[in-house]
């Protein structure tokens, strides 16, 4: 891994361009433990990735064959009501990403519901 750069005290204008990461998953489809460890990886604090686009990624449960003439046959996850949905787990925990990008990945009222209120909680119960 190359060094970080720094800014020279001498130069108050200096200005320091770190490049941001990005991570693109686009028409994969991801299992539901897919997806936890992505968040787990997403959450720890060296982390480099700022920017998530996770473009016509549904969750499918752990069952999930991509590819194989039977996909059709693939079920969508299902969260139980009490859970957390894994959109919303995503922004609760990696607190380093700057941008997400969820096109056609299955994101519902319910993810949204849960994803504003992780992110306003004073606006009351879900």
């Amino acid at each position: 891994m190359l060094p970080r750069p720094t800014a020279p005290e001498h130069h108050p204008d200096f200005e320091v361009s770190i490049p941001q990461l990005n991570f693109r998953f686009s028409n994969n489809g991801i299992t539901k433990s897919q997806i936890t460890d992505l968040i787990a990886a997403l959450a720890q604090d060296n982390c480099p990735i700022q920017n998530l686009f996770l473009d016509w990624n549904p969750i499918y449960d752990d069952s999930f064959k991509g590819g194989t003439p039977d996909a059709s046959n693939n079920n969508l996850y299902s969260q139980t009501p009490e859970e957390l949905s894994p959109f919303a787990q995503l922004v609760q925990d990696a607190k380093k990403l700057q941008v997400l990008f969820l096109r056609h990945s299955g994101l519902n009222d319910k993810d949204l519901k849960q994803i504003c209120h992780l992110l306003k909680p004073e606006s009351g119960a879900l």
